[in-house]
């Protein structure tokens, strides 16, 4: 029993450093240094007070409206100035439009990326980390070239 035991002991052994071996020829004989960043991913909905100005003789009803996630924007900043940076590729296929921005040829400076959501002025904006090296916007377009439907991001 004591040899099945140490077998047993030896073929799990085994085992774990052929998975570990097998895991580092799959990062290409490369550890990470650090673990990877998280995806940053804009809020698929917001939710923003709608206010009224002042009108005389008029009672005013201020509500909350809950927008969905429409596109992105990611710019380069410098200070207070902000520049838009086109997406780097663009695939359309029967209104279905998939945008991509690499960020590496953009770091010289800080990029920013903007969240924006259908029907309201009301936007969402983050630093975008250096690690993160890519972002995607997928969306669908109507025939007047409007965004419609449920759009969809991530920076990685």
């Amino acid at each position: 029993m004591s040899s099945t035991r140490h077998s047993l002991q030896w073929a799990v052994a085994l085992a774990a450093m052929l998975g570990m071996v097998a895991v580092g020829l799959a990062q290409g004989g490369k550890q990470a240094a650090h673990p990877a960043e998280p995806a940053v991913v804009c809020p698929a909905a917001i939710s923003v007070t709608e206010t009224v100005a002042p009108l005389p003789g008029w009672t005013l009803h201020n509500n909350q409206a809950q927008h969905a996630f429409e596109r992105i924007s990611v710019a380069n900043k410098e200070g207070e100035k902000e520049y838009d940076l086109a997406p780097d590729g663009q695939e359309q296929k029967r209104g279905k439009v998939i945008q991509t921005w690499y960020l590496k040829d953009y770091r010289d400076m800080p990029i920013m990326l903007t969240c924006r959501y259908h029907d309201t002025s009301a936007t969402l904006t983050k630093d975008l980390p250096q690690p993160l090296s890519t972002c995607t916007l997928k969306f669908e377009m109507d025939k007047g070239g409007n965004i419609v439907g449920e759009s969809s991001m991530s920076c990685q």
